[in-house]
């Protein structure tokens, strides 16, 4: 048992290193930018509290495997895109099909891939009408695909508080660090990943059906 443990908190660090050095790589060659070293480390140590707690509730190991990837794409997507404000399509895909596949293991993919098009469609359609009405873009395509992943990965209960938290996670930033002051955008993709995060620690809240 402990040589297991031992095992998948190595695997865990070893995902978490992969993910932040794919999303250094893609910032410097696409972006020129540099990765946010603190979040990285703070990536890292989230990863690893969920892992851990994972184990101690019981979780079996395939749901540790699944925890570890979503985990891995989290952290690599909040890397790009607290740097670069984007959120490259083949990053979100890969986060969705992962979704589908946890689902698919879980035993509910219909009910999740139904309330992940419902929250593709709504926001697409958000996302249409801002745009037109404010004439810039107010949410990126690349969070509606990471909103659709979230749906699939988490409990259709849990969605629109990981949606409602990570919106009002950003308004409260966005007041405190305007961007006339910081003369940078404030991305929305990170806060979704940290409230999915914060969600891995209820029961319920992602593994409903097995663990």
């Amino acid at each position: 048992m402990f040589l297991i443990i031992l095992l998948v908190i190595s695997a865990t660090l070893t995902i978490q290193l992969l993910a932040i050095r794919l999303a250094g790589h893609y910032l410097m060659q696409v972006h020129t930018l540099r990765r946010p070293r603190h979040l990285s480390l703070l990536c890292a140590v989230l990863a690893l509290t969920a892992t851990i707690t994972h184990i101690i509730r019981g979780t079996d190991i395939t749901g540790l495997c699944f925890l570890l990837l979503m985990a891995g794409c989290m952290t690599l997507m909040t890397l790009t895109d607290a740097a670069s404000c984007r959120l490259p399509r083949p990053f979100t895909l890969t986060f969705l099909m992962l979704g589908v596949a946890f689902r698919l293991w879980q035993g509910d993919a219909a009910i999740a891939l139904a309330c992940a098009l419902f929250w593709f469609l709504l926001l697409s359609l958000l996302r249409r009408y801002t745009s037109y009405r404010k004439g810039v873009e107010t949410l990126g395509l690349g969070d509606v695909f990471l909103i659709a992943g979230v749906a699939m990965w988490s409990s259709a209960n849990s969605t629109p508080w990981i949606i409602g938290i990570a919106a009002a996670s950003t308004m409260i930033c966005m007041s405190l660090f305007p961007r006339s002051n910081t003369g940078a955008a404030i991305p929305f993709g990170p806060f979704i990943c940290a409230s999915l995060y914060i969600f891995t620690f209820f029961p319920g809240a992602i593994f409903h059906t097995g663990g």
